[in-house]
């Protein structure tokens, strides 16, 4: 049972207080899917992260915190499809004017 968002915590001892967790990788990395719900902030120019097997519910959100010179890869197990949304942020004029893709 999921702690309640109010009063005293009647299934266990834990207070999240709404953080989230999050995965820093500067190497290519497999994604578990106990980490749901996790941000992973990928620090290395090129670098692979794949998501676990498919299964309702599952959520990540993927921050490249250096810029990607080298390419980087997001990939869904074998035989697996993607859904969901991909914001890119960022920009690649001279003026640096961002866009975002959806």
């Amino acid at each position: 049972m999921a702690n309640p968002m109010y009063g005293q915590n009647k299934a266990d001892s834990a207070i999240h207080h709404g953080r989230r967790q999050v995965v820093v990788t500067n190497v290519d990395r497999t994604l578990l899917a106990a980490e749901t719900g996790a941000t992973v902030l990928v620090q290395a120019a090129a670098v692979s992260v794949t998501l676990p097997a498919a299964k309702a519910g599952l959520s990540f959100k993927i921050v490249l915190g250096v810029e990607t010179t080298a390419g980087a890869d997001l990939l869904a197990a074998s035989g697996d499809c993607f859904f969901g949304i991909v914001s890119l942020y960022g920009s690649d004029t001279a003026d640096k004017q961002a866009f975002n893709s959806k």
